[in-house]
């Protein structure tokens, strides 16, 4: 079964193309690095019967080469973050692996695949558009990047998130970390009871306010980060009064 690889991280591809091999039924036909490379890819070559691919691409995410690309193939995604999850499924692609994939979780989704590659289940076409709309699921947990390794943080844990330089940074007591998310796919991921995005570059949680100063303008101190101040934007200093008030 010919099978492709959309993966941004090289030696994350390497990996999978290896455990792959374990297969005998499966031929691995190409390995992609980016939404440009699968664009052009599919345009120009036979749909595979499997894909296996990562979300989150360093150009983009990979729904948007199956929007462009008339793909026909089953999928198994993967990915370091969750807040995809429930959307996938719902959108019968064949299964969902967690960052760093388990070997035994890989098996059990290609006997999912091989289970459902004939049936009437399979002909059903995906919708990628609305894999693109925001989730109603809101984010629980988020995986994070430092050094060698992924740290999975509890979203409660996280008193806020900035952005600076173009990095979208999680505040949490210990250190901030950076994240792959910008600041306007945190708003639709997070619900809006728990965290309001008091300016262009910093969201924050309601329960890690420590306090709200009002002179010489309305800034909020978190808990846990004495001496630390984030301005609220003039335009936004009404609505977030509103929200404290509400929540």
């Amino acid at each position: 079964m010919k099978t492709v690889v959309i993966e941004d991280e090289k030696l994350a591809a390497r990996k999978l193309v290896r455990d792959l091999q374990a297969f005998s039924d499966l031929e691995v036909v190409a390995v992609l690095h980016s939404v440009r490379q699968g664009i052009e890819y599919f345009s120009s070559h036979s749909m595979p019967d499997l894909i296996l691919s990562d979300i989150v691409l360093g150009d983009g995410v990979s729904f948007e080469i199956f929007e462009q690309c008339d793909v026909q193939s089953f999928i198994i995604f993967t990915t370091a973050f969750d807040s995809y999850t429930l959307r996938a499924f719902k959108l019968n692609a064949v299964d969902y692996l967690l960052k760093p994939v388990v070997d035994e979780e890989l098996k059990k989704a290609m006997d999912k695949f091989r289970m459902y590659r004939f049936s009437e289940t399979a002909q059903v076409r995906i919708n990628y558009k609305d894999l693109l709309k925001p989730s109603q699921q809101y984010l629980s947990r988020l995986t994070v990047k430092t050094g060698h390794h992924l740290i999975v943080l509890a979203i409660q844990n996280v008193l806020g998130f900035y952005s600076e330089n173009k990095i979208t940074y999680a505040v949490t007591p210990e250190r901030d970390y950076a994240t792959e998310y910008t600041m306007e796919e945190l708003e639709t991921l997070l619900n809006p009871s728990c965290y309001f995005r008091i300016s262009r570059q910093v969201l924050i949680e309601i329960n890690a306010i420590k306090r709200v100063h009002t002179s010489p303008c309305v800034a909020v101190e978190l808990t846990g980060k004495d001496g630390r101040l984030w301005n609220v934007s003039r335009e936004r200093v009404k609505p977030f009064k509103q929200w404290l008030k509400a929540n």
